[in-house]
C-alpha cells in the first residue's frame, strides 16, 4: 500500500491494513521514518500466507511529526500482544517529538503501567548529528532501558567502529567501554583520539564522577598526550584548556600532570596564563618557544629566567636582541638551541659555558660569542649567515668553529666569509653523515673553500653547489663520496640530471654498517651549461668501477644535456685488459623526461646501439610537473610505442 498522509482517509486505511495482518504470523514490524515518508514493513513467518507486506505513507516535512506519531499510536494500541518492532529514524526534525512520545509511560484499561510501543526492540538513528539531538538520544537510552539496542549511525561518522556507536547500559563511560572491548593499546589510542576530537559529545554521554572509571591513570595520560602530539604548542595548550572543562576529574588530572605543561610558547594572547602554565609544569623540563619576530621578548623571558635550570629546548627568533641578557646562566639540561637575530657581547659566553647536554644548535643571523665551548658535544650544527663582532667570519674562524665540534653527524653551512692565503689541513669528521653547503650568488666559489675544510669518510648525504670548473674541491668531494661508499652494500643507484643540477640516490642493504639505508648526493650549479662538464664527469666516475658497479637507473630532465649524454653513452670503452664494453655497463634503465629534447631519430639511434639496456622510455612534462605521452622502446618494431600503465 502506498498513499499520502495529508489526505483524511489515509490513516483509516492504515488502521484497516494493520488490523487485517495476522499478528501471530508476523515475525516483526520494521518502521523507517524518513523526511517525507514513513515505510512499514511486515515480515511474516515462513509459512504465512503472504510472507512479506509493506505500507508506505507520504507527507510534508511540516506535518510529518504529527502524522508519524499517529501511525505509531495505532501500532501501540495492539499493546503487548503486538509483534517485535524495529524503528529507524532518518528524519532529524522528528527526533524530539518522537522521543517525547516514547518516554511518556501509558496506563492500560486494567491500570497497568507500560511504555509506548512496549515491544520495541531496536531504535536506530540514521541522520546528521548535533549536540542537542545527541542529548535527546542519550536521554532516551537512559530512560527506555527495555529497548535492547539503541544505535547512532550519522553519515559523517560511518568510519567509526560499530561498537563505538552502540549504547551499552551496563557501561557508564566510553573509557570503560574501550577498556572492555579494545585490549590492544593501539586500538584504544585510536578510539580515545576520536573521542577527544569530539569533546562536545563527551559531556552528553558521561557522568561527571565516572569519567575515568577503573582506567589506569598512567594509560589515560599517555593516550591523552598522544592525541595532542599532532598539534602545535599554542593549539595543544588551547585544547588542554578545553579538556579541563569536561569534568572535575579531568580538570584535576590534567592540572596535576606536569608533562602536559612542559611547552611554553610566547603568544601575546595567552601571556596572562604563562605563570599558571609554569606552575603546573612542576619540576619537569621546559621547552621554550618564541618564534614571532615582533612578539615582546622581555616579559616572556623574565618569567622563564627563574627556571633556567629546567630548560631542555629553546627556540628564540626575534629581531636584534641581546642574548647576553637571557642566555647568561648555566643550563645543565639544555639539549636543543635555535636562535635567530641575537648578538653576544665581545666577552660573553653562551650560558656561562655550562651546557653539558647541548647536542643540537641552529643559528640564524647570529653575532657569535667569543667562547666556543658550547660546540664541544654537538651532533648537529646549522650556521646561516652568522657573523662575529658584526663582521663576516674569516676562513680561519670557520676552521676554529668546525674544529670545536668533531662529533658532528649533521652539518649545514651557509656563511659568507673572508678569504685568506693560508692552507689548512682538512678537519676529519668520523661520524658526519649529512652535509649541506648552501649557496649565495654574491660570493662565487665560496662553497669550494668551505668544502676544502671537511674530510668525512662516512658521509652518506651531500647537498651542495658546484662551480663551473671541473677541478673544484666540491667535485672532488663528490668523487670521494662515490669512491668511499661500500659498493657491495649498495643494491641500486638512481641518477637524475636536471637543468640546474644532478641527484644521485642509492639504496643500500638492510644490514649495511651505516645507520642510513638510503644515501643521496644532490649537486647544483650556477649555469646550466655546467651539466655538460660536471654531469659527464660524475657518470665517468661511476663508469670507472666497470661491471662491478651496482645496477644503475638514469633519468635525464635537462634538454641541453640529453644530446651530450646520448653521445657519451654510445661510445664503447676498452678496459686495461683489452676487453671492450659499453659505457656504464650496469645501466639497465634510461628515462627521458623532456619538453624540447632530442629528435626521435636521435633517441632511436641510441636505442638501436645500446641493446643491452633493458628499458628506455620517454615522457613529456606539463606546466604542473606531471608527465604525459609516455612511450617505450620496442625492439621488434624498432620504434617508440605508447607505454600502457601497469
Amino acid at each position: 500500500m502506498s498513499t499520502d498522509l495529508e489526505r483524511g482517509p489515509a490513516l483509516q486505511l492504515f488502521v484497516s491494513w494493520l488490523a487485517r495482518q495476522s499478528p501471530h504470523q508476523t515475525a516483526y514490524y520494521d518502521i523507517v521514518m524518513e523526511r517525507r515518508s514513513l515505510v512499514i514493513s511486515n515480515s511474516r513467518e515462513e509459512h504465512g500466507t503472504n510472507p512479506y507486506r509493506r505500507a508506505r505513507f507520504f507527507g510534508s516535512t511540516a506535518s510529518f511529526d504529527r502524522n508519524g506519531i499517529q501511525v505509531l499510536e495505532e501500532i501501540d494500541k495492539l499493546g503487548a500482544e503486538s509483534t517485535p518492532l524495529k524503528l529507524t529514524i532518518k528524519n532529524p526534525y522528528c527526533v524530539g517529538v518522537l522521543v517525547d512520545y516514547l518516554k511518556q509511560p501509558k496506563i492500560d484499561e486494567e491500570g497497568t503501567h507500560r511504555w509506548p510501543l512496549s515491544t520495541l526492540s531496536s531504535v536506530r538513528f540514521n541522520h546528521q548529528m548535533s549536540k542537542p539531538i545527541l542529548n535527546i538520544i542519550c536521554d532516551f537510552a537512559r530512560v527506555r532501558k527495555d529497548v535492547a539496542r539503541v544505535t547512532i549511525e550519522p553519515p559523517d561518522l560511518q568510519e567509526v567502529a560499530e561498537d563505538w556507536k552502540r549504547w551499552d547500559a551496563s557501561i557508564s563511560s566510553p573509557l570503560q567501554e574501550v577498556q572492555k572491548r579494545c585490549p590492544k593499546f593501539a586500538e584504544f589510542a585510536g578510539w580515545l583520539r576520536t573521542l577527544i576530537t569530539h569533546a562536545t559529545m563527551i559531556q552528553t554521554t558521561l557522568e561527571a564522577s565516572e569519567y575515568l572509571g577503573p582506567l589506569p591513570l598512567e594509560l589515560f595520560i599517555c593516550v591523552l598526550s598522544f592525541s595532542l602530539s599532532g598539534l602545535g604548542p599554542i593549539k595543544a595548550l588551547a585544547r588542554l584548556e578545553q579538556l579541563r572543562l569536561v569534568s572535575k576529574v579531568w580538570h584535576v588530572t590534567i592540572d596535576s600532570t606536569p608533562q602536559f605543561w612542559m611547552t611554553i610558547p610566547n603568544d601575546p594572547k595567552t601571556a596572562p596564563k604563562i605563570t599558571d602554565w609554569i606552575k603546573k609544569s612542576g619540576d619537569a623540563p621546559l621547552h621554550i618557544i618564541s618564534d614571532g619576530l615582533n612578539d615582546p621578548l622581555e616579559p616572556f623571558m623574565s618569567l622563564l629566567n627563574l627556571h633556567v635550570h629546567r630548560w631542555k629546548t629553546v627556540k628564540i627568533w626575534s629581531d636584534d636582541w641581546d642574548a647576553s641578557r637571557y642566555l647568561d646562566r648555566p643550563t645543565p639540561l639544555l639539549e636543543e638551541l635555535s636562535l635567530a637575530g641575537p648578538s653576544f657581547g665581545p666577552d660573553a659566553s653562551l650560558c656561562s659555558g655550562v651546557t653539558p647536554s647541548l647536542s643540537d644548535v641552529k643559528l640564524l643571523r647570529v653575532n657569535l660569542p667569543r667562547d666556543l665551548g658550547f660546540l664541544k658535544h654537538l651532533k648537529e650544527l646549522h650556521l646561516y649567515r652568522v657573523t662575529y663582532l658584526t663582521d663576516k667570519l674569516s676562513i680561519g674562524q670557520i676552521y676554529d668553529i668546525l674544529s670545536a665540534c668533531p662529533n658532528l653527524i649533521r652539518l649545514l653551512l651557509n656563511i659568507e666569509h673572508k678569504e685568506d692565503a693560508h692552507r689548512r689541513t682538512p678537519i676529519t669528521f668520523p661520524r658526519l653523515e649529512d652535509l649541506t653547503v648552501a649557496s649565495t650568488p654574491r660570493l662565487d666559489g665560496w662553497a669550494a673553500h668551505l668544502l676544502s675544510l671537511i674530510d668525512a669518510p662516512n658521509l652518506l648525504n651531500i647537498s651542495t653547489r658546484l662551480d663551473s670548473g671541473p677541478s673544484t674541491p666540491a667535485l672532488l668531494l663528490t668523487k670521494s663520496w662515490l669512491t668511499r661508499l661500500s659498493l657491495h652494500q649498495t643494491t641500486q643507484y638512481m641518477v637524475t640530471i636536471w637543468q640546474w643540477g644532478l641527484t644521485c640516490s642509492m639504496v643500500r642493504e638492510q644490514g649495511c654498517a651505516n645507520s642510513s639505508q638510503h644515501c643521496r648526493l644532490s649537486l647544483s650549479w650556477r649555469r646550466p651549461t655546467s651539466n655538460e662538464k660536471a654531469g659527464v664527469q660524475i657518470l665517468e666516475v661511476m663508469d670507472n668501477f666497470g661491471s662491478q658497479y651496482p645496477p644503475l637507473a638514469l633519468t635525464i630532465k635537462d634538454p641541453r644535456f640529453a644530446p651530450t649524454c646520448i653521445e657519451y653513452l654510445k661510445q664503447p670503452k676498452v678496459d686495461k685488459d683489452g676487453t671492450q664494453r659499453w659505457t656504464l655497463p650496469t645501466l639497465y634503465s634510461v628515462r627521458f623526461i623532456l619538453g624540447n629534447g632530442p629528435s626521435w631519430d636521435c633517441m632511436s639511434a641510441f636505442a638501436l646501439v645500446r641493446t643491452d639496456i633493458a628499458k628506455i622510455t620517454t615522457q613529456r612534462p606539463d606546466s604542473y610537473g606531471q608527465v604525459y605521452d609516455s612511450r617505450k622502446w620496442d625492439a621488434e618494431s624498432m620504434s617508440f610505442i605508447p607505454l600502457m600503465p601497469e
